[in-house]
Parts: structure tokens; C-alpha cells; sequence
């Protein structure tokens, strides 16, 4: 796929990026009066599938972590099946880019990718979220809420600071991105010990 070369991927990633829409969207989330007013980074991780959307990744990001969050009772399970209808077939079907929707088996780094660059995406992007304790979860088939509202409690975490520490000291248009993150986070802080290495790519 050529859109995963390098070069490519980095255009196509720098493209999407669009500061003004996202912020726009953000303000008119249900996240933006309990968490603004910037967005915070746990709604713009960089993933390798995001080139599969065609919107800025925090937009997505933000359609998924409110369905997770802010969008059901107390008691609940959501599958992945869920999140990924509501781009498939419902209002938010614009957001996903077709021609890398596709089913197929890649390496990319030293991650497999098993469904659609779409799907995929938004499997890394909530193995992150059941890192930073916003849902528990087993595999990816269902996901229960965690924290009901968190600006406060996830800022604390261990985990949090030392991705956000990650996160701005790698170049995040690059498709291994995934490899990247979990591999420099583990270089920083477990290099001592391999027993306490974490994996982000399920």
C-alpha cells in the first residue's frame, strides 16, 4: 500500500491536521465545559491507522471517547462492533476514508494489522484509553467505563505523564508510529527492567 511509505504517510497525516476544525468540534462536545478550553492530549494520540480517516485525528478521537464516556448509563458494555457502526453505517460514515477501509494483513513497524487501517486505528487508540484506566477491557470485544469524568484523575497517572513525555519527543507522521511509542516508552522508563515492559498494541 502506498500510502504507507514514509513520504507518503507524512503528507497525508500533515493534511488532515486542521487546528481550527478541531477545536471547533471540541467546543461543541459535551467533553469541552468539563475539560476546556484546550483539548487535551489523551484526544490527539497519534495512531497508524489514522490516515484510514479523513478528518484531523482529534475529531475521531473525540467521537469515541465520548460514545465510551459521556453517551451511556452507569452500567454498561460497548463492543467494538458499536464504535465502529456509527462510522460505517451512520451520520459519521464521511469520517473514514474508504480506500484504506479495506480488509487486509500488513506490517507496519513490528505491529500486524489484521483488519482495516479504520478498525485498527481505533483498536490502538482505545488500548491507549484502557491504559490510562478510562475503560477496562478484555480484548477488543467489549469495553466498560472506568472514570465517569477525569480531567483530574488521569492527569495524576504515572502512565499519563510519562506518554505525554513520549508523545512530544517522537515524530509522530511516521506510519510505524505505533512500534514507536510503545518502543520509546519502554526505552525511558523500563529499560532496567524487561519484566515491567508495556505493551500499547493489542
Amino acid at each position: 500500500m502506498n500510502a504507507i511509505k514514509k513520504e507518503n504517510y507524512r503528507v497525508i497525516t500533515s493534511n488532515l491536521r486542521n487546528d481550527g476544525l478541531a477545536n471547533k468540534h471540541f467546543r461543541r462536545t459535551k467533553i469541552y465545559n468539563s475539560l476546556g478550553p484546550e483539548i487535551p492530549f489523551y484526544l490527539d494520540i497519534p495512531v497508524t491507522g489514522q490516515i484510514a480517516f479523513t478528518c484531523d485525528r482529534r475529531i475521531w478521537q473525540m467521537k469515541v471517547f465520548e460514545k465510551l464516556l459521556f453517551y451511556k448509563q452507569k452500567d454498561w458494555d460497548i463492543s467494538l462492533y458499536n464504535i465502529w457502526k456509527d462510522f460505517a453505517e451512520r451520520r459519521d460514515r464521511k469520517l473514514v476514508n474508504w480506500e484504506f477501509a479495506v480488509k487486509q494483513t500488513l506490517q507496519i513497524g513490528n505491529k500486524n494489522y489484521t483488519d482495516n487501517l479504520a478498525i485498527d486505528a481505533i483498536k490502538q487508540y482505545l488500548s491507549y484509553l484502557g491504559k490510562l484506566d478510562f475503560i477496562e477491557y478484555g480484548g477488543y470485544t467489549n469495553f466498560k467505563k472506568r472514570h465517569a469524568i477525569l480531567s483530574k484523575a488521569i492527569g495524576d497517572t504515572t502512565i499519563s505523564e510519562r506518554l505525554r513525555i513520549v508523545l512530544d519527543s517522537i515524530d509522530d507522521d511516521v506510519p510505524e508510529i505505533d512500534s514507536n511509542v510503545e518502543d520509546v516508552y519502554n526505552d525511558f522508563f523500563h529499560s532496567s527492567n524487561p519484566h515491567a515492559r508495556i505493551r500499547f498494541h493489542n
